[in-house]
């Protein structure tokens, strides 16, 4: 295909993004070939790919300019680009790696795309000075007016209500005079939620009526915004959760689960219910977040543990890699951190991204390997459940991975989560197993700690490395002698 055929393809899609018309324009960039997609058409598309929801598409696009060859180097705006479709696929820490080593100054996009991962954390109040530094930068009208918008959401969620209310007089009138009828409406809602807080319910109402007048018929997230805040005010002026409770079917109905996240923690406030409380904090991943449900609420949590599931059948400790007290998960290994990973958020599948950052800690995600890896680490995982029978199903979907307990089992979850380190815990094994006076060879080592040789080899470099080994020999006679000799010894990778 001729460029002039991409150019074209380009710019009908566009045009039918700004028409509503995003499903047609899905179909049409996934019959593109995205290896024959030009060098300089790959950031248009790739962005185009981001705003329509396909996010593997516009990886596939730049992941070649990012760490493929030395002549086809990302400029900034791709790597910020590929930065942002990362953190759409939930590897945040990579995604903010990469933007934190922008130059900000030639690029202040980025600075708006390092809030989106402080908002994905619930790190409001790290978000908003980055929204400050954006908006101080030159920058076309429309730019400006979405930053704001971000901005005034972050200062309501960090309780700055009457900041917030005077940037979105400022908005509001921005947007009408621009017919942004989207933006329009968010102003409204955003609105309706600093008036909530300031406990003036009747004006809430008020913006979100205008609000709901803007966004309805969308059949989008901001449409649900509006219905869920509809039943907040609701539930809290009539001191009853049964609007609430009503709203939440429907979020679970549509797979918001975010907006699930919100509703328990507006029933919390209406109604105190310990166990929901415990699986409202113990379920949310995120540091920022349960420390600001735990101000909302006033209460502490004091629990280490929760048994997620149904009381009856075995107990399978996820801390410790036990089932009913026997050792069936190695603490680190991949069956283990599949299992942390489908446990770390009780309300929603993880991403793809996400689940790949835990089973491959410090790897940077390739979109055309990672995914299968992912996968097959799923599968052995499967295999593993089946073989223990336990009764649980992987599920799999267009969000990413969940786990669902199919009858009696609980999985004692621990408040803290700390990354689990094979190799750290292959040591102590080792320590409890052999002498530090013994020569091993690779092989026995394998044999005494249990693990594939491949996997021993990997453990000794890094062992070797921590200074908690000693290798003398080479080729055959190779051996490996243990230096620690109790397991307060070892540091941690």
């Amino acid at each position: 295909m001729a460029k002039e055929d991409f150019k074209q393809i380009l710019e009908d899609c566009e045009t039918g993004v700004r028409e509503g018309r995003v499903p047609a324009v899905k179909r049409r960039l996934a019959g593109l070939n995205g290896a024959q997609v030009p060098r300089e058409l790959r950031l248009p598309f790739a962005n185009l790919g981001r705003r329509t929801g396909m996010n593997i598409f516009g990886l596939r696009l730049l992941t070649p300019l990012v760490h493929g060859k030395v002549n086809e180097r990302a400029s900034q705006d791709e790597l910020a680009e590929y930065a942002v479709l990362l953190q759409r696929t939930g590897s945040l820490d990579e995604a903010l790696k990469i933007l934190g080593g922008l130059d900000f100054k030639r690029y202040p996009q980025a600075l708006l795309y390092l809030s989106f991962c402080r908002f994905n954390r619930w790190e409001y109040f790290e978000a908003v000075p980055l929204l400050r530094e954006y908006l101080a930068s030159p920058m076309p009208e429309y730019r400006k007016t979405v930053g704001q918008v971000n901005l005034a959401a972050a200062l309501v969620a960090t309780t700055e209500y009457r900041e917030a209310l005077d940037l979105l007089n400022v908005i509001e009138k921005q947007a009408i005079e621009n017919q942004l009828r989207r933006l329009t409406g968010n102003v409204h809602e955003i609105r309706a939620q600093a008036l909530f807080y300031l406990g003036e319910l009747d004006g809430a109402r008020s913006e979100l009526e205008k609000a709901h007048a803007f966004l309805k018929s969308e059949g989008t997230v901001n449409e649900l915004n509006v219905k869920k805040w509809f039943a907040v005010i609701q539930s809290f002026a009539q001191k009853n959760p049964e609007h609430l409770q009503k709203f939440r079917a429907t979020a679970v109905s549509c797979a918001e689960w975010e907006a699930v996240r919100h509703v328990d923690l507006c029933l919390l406030q209406l109604k105190w219910q310990p166990s929901l409380f415990e699986y409202h904090l113990f379920g949310t991943p995120w540091i920022a977040y349960r420390e600001k449900a735990q101000r909302t609420l006033g209460k502490v949590i004091s629990a280490s543990y929760f048994g997620l599931g149904a009381e009856g059948g075995p107990i399978l400790d996820l801390g410790k890699g036990t089932l009913n007290g026997d050792s069936v998960l190695p603490v680190g290994g991949k069956l283990h951190r599949c299992l942390s990973a489908l446990t770390m958020d009780f309300y929603r599948p993880q991403a793809l991204g996400a689940v790949f950052s835990s089973l491959f800690p410090g790897e940077h995600f390739d979109v055309f390997s990672s995914p299968n890896r992912v996968h097959q680490a799923m599968f052995r995982f499967r295999n593993w459940a089946v073989k223990m029978k336990l009764p649980m199903t992987i599920e799999h979907s267009r969000e990413g991975y969940g786990l669902k307990l199919d009858s009696q089992l609980i999985i004692s979850v621990p408040y803290e989560r700390r990354s689990p380190d094979a190799h750290s815990e292959m040591y102590k094994s080792a320590i409890t197993l052999f002498s530090p006076h013994e020569a091993l060879t690779l092989r026995e080592i394998a044999v005494g700690v249990g693990s594939p040789l491949s996997t021993v080899r990997r453990f000794c470099n890094w062992a070797l490395d921590q200074g908690l080994l000693i290798k003398s020999g080479a080729g055959p006679a190779t051996r490996y002698h243990l230096k620690a000799t109790t397991a307060s010894q070892i540091k941690t990778a």
